[in-house]
């Protein structure tokens, strides 16, 4: 008998995008640090300063989404701090907990009553003597923040960096004492191709920087990923390190020729990246001051609605969808189903429990095809329904308006490609549905830059060729293994290059047209002054824009060579 073996693995993907800050010899004991002065001059409602370490994280599973462009702090004014929550379990958020720098002390912000997991918006008042003691200067610090929940759990932790701008009210005398706790310059005027942060003083400019900047370091981690994914599979084939992929798709091609019958079939459920609306408005309101307080996405995917059910009224198909593991499913499992053998019996994928025949492992304790009969839980490649529980993407139909229990969540979608009002987050293309102009076209930039990454499903199985020995079938199926969590990685990240290629032509059209026009009509303002650092580095993004196509196409093309190396299952 020739068994089918699969392995399965759910690839979590949060781009995260932090900043280092710089040291220094010098001794700071001189003046104050930015960050004891940003933890007694910002005020947030309902805080308390924790004098103890910044609390470690307890789950993992909770992650948090920075939501943009760079916070600047001005003495004597009001901002925003706004988090994107993703928490599977759907629990109430408690408080955000917020560290500047290397302070020994943390704040925490509590939260609203009743706020849930969705976008915590933490609002702060600076005081008038913020900057006093510093330098009249601009500063970049590092802040620390991750959220507390009801249960008592604390997330992952995310870190951004904020801008301080003491020009007008620090003490020109305490410049000549670095402070090891943030960067100091008289402009905040970096390379925003490099991940560095320009500031101009000008909604518009600064929104498309920041829009430069984020793209710049979304493609960075993109190129760092699929390093990453190389040097694992390197790893799981154990051969010499290979600087592109066309040597690690050969030899696992040759593994695969070698061991199994029709190849090494992939089964996917991807629900790939989504544009927050959340994040997008944010970023739009912050840009444009004369922008609507309602926006909706112009979605030609799925919709995720985050307000009423009802704001998929128009829609033609709405149900209930998200990644399970070993769940029911009332509807189509894509994935594996999971099927209870109480008596021995042909397990056509993996059997986990007891085999009577030949299994990668010990028989007794069988994590793979079994030659023979099996006893326990055989778990089967799906793309229909299931009588069982369900590992991989559950999505369920339903009349009306539906109503889902987490982890599952509403949808809805549209049309052939038509677009739908989406009050939410959109899985697909997405666009501002308040008309055109520079503003949209950063925000959505920022979005696909920093975007809501749902974890790819990934299933692998196979037929062993007939006449293998029991030892080489063992070390296939540990082949097997190794490889589903960097496959995982590599359909995110092909994902994640979809949405930096169109948000790269979107920034590039944009540079070209409306900020350059933009650029004109201000040029010469004595009000804003950034206009000098503006002209450099305005050329320097749209440069840098118009040489993004050909790096991310050779990151798709490598990606893409990998992936070649399997074949679908239908």
């Amino acid at each position: 008998m020739r068994a089918t073996t699969t392995w399965s693995v759910l690839g979590l993907g949060l781009l995260a995008l932090s900043s280092a800050c710089s040291e220094s010899d010098d001794d700071p004991r001189s003046r104050p640090s930015i960050a004891s002065q940003l933890m007694s001059g910002l005020s947030f409602p309902q805080s308390m300063v924790i004098d103890a370490a910044f609390p470690e994280t307890t789950d993992p599973s909770a992650m948090l989404l920075p939501l943009g462009p760079t916070v600047v702090v001005t003495p004597a004014e009001s901002g925003l701090m706004a988090l994107r929550v993703q928490d599977p379990k759907e629990r109430a958020v408690e408080a955000t907990l917020i560290q500047f720098s290397d302070a020994s002390l943390y704040v925490r912000v509590g939260a609203e009553e009743g706020e849930g997991s969705h976008i915590i918006e933490n609002d702060f008042s600076a005081e008038d003597d913020l900057c006093a003691g510093l330098c009249d200067a601009v500063f970049t610090v590092t802040v620390t923040e991750a959220v507390e929940f009801a249960d008592g759990a604390i997330s992952q932790v995310s870190t951004r960096q904020i801008v301080v701008d003491c020009r007008e009210h620090g003490d020109p005398s305490a410049c000549g004492d670095s402070d090891p706790s943030a960067d100091t310059e008289e402009l905040l005027c970096g390379d925003v191709t490099t991940g560095e942060t320009a500031w101009i003083g000008d909604p518009v400019l600064d929104a498309h920087l920041e829009a430069v900047r984020l793209s710049s370091e979304a493609t960075r981690v993109a190129s760092e990923t699929l390093e990453s994914v190389r040097d694992d599979m390197v790893d799981a084939l154990a051969i010499s390190s290979a600087i592109d992929a066309v040597p690690i798709a050969s030899a696992l091609q040759d593994a695969i020729e070698a061991h199994t019958e029709a190849g090494l079939s992939l089964l996917l459920a991807e629900q790939g990246c989504a544009l927050t609306l959340g994040h997008v408005s944010h970023v739009l309101h912050g840009c444009d001051a004369a922008a609507p307080t309602a926006i909706t996405l112009g979605c030609s995917g799925v919709c995720e609605p985050a307000g009423p059910a009802d704001a998929c009224a128009e829609a033609e198909s709405s149900g209930c969808r998200g990644v399970v593991d070993e769940q029911p499913c009332q509807g189509r499992c894509t994935g594996a189903c999971e099927v209870a053998l109480d008596e021995p019996a042909e397990c056509a994928g993996t059997c986990i429990g007891t085999c009577d025949g030949e299994c990668p492992g010990d028989s007794d304790d069988c994590q793979g095809p079994c030659m023979g009969l099996c006893t326990g839980t055989c778990h089967v490649l799906s793309a229909d329904s299931c009588d069982g529980p369900c590992t991989g993407l559950c999505d369920a139909a339903a009349d009306g308006v539906p109503d889902c229990d987490a982890p599952l969540t509403s949808y809805c979608a549209p049309a052939s490609d038509d677009a739908l009002a989406c009050a939410g987050d959109c899985f697909g293309a997405g666009a501002v549905d308040v008309g055109g102009g520079p503003c949209s076209a950063s925000a959505l930039a920022i979005a696909r830059a920093l975007p809501r990454c749902e974890p790819p499903f990934v299933q692998l199985s196979f037929t062993f060729l007939p006449g293998g020995t029991a030892v080489a079938q063992n070390e296939f199926a540990g082949l097997v293994q190794a490889v589903n969590g960097p496959f995982a990685q590599l359909f995110g990240l092909l994902a994640r290059i979809d949405l930096l290629l169109v948000s790269n032509a979107e920034l590039l059209a944009a540079a070209e047209g409306e900020i350059a026009d933009h650029f004109a009509s201000i040029e010469g303002s004595a009000e804003i002054a950034g206009l000098a650092c503006a002209e450099q580095r305005l050329p320097e993004a749209a440069e840098w824009l118009a040489s993004q196509p050909a790096v991310l196409e050779q990151l798709r093309a490598d990606a893409m060579l990998l992936v070649s190396t399997l074949t679908v299952a239908e």
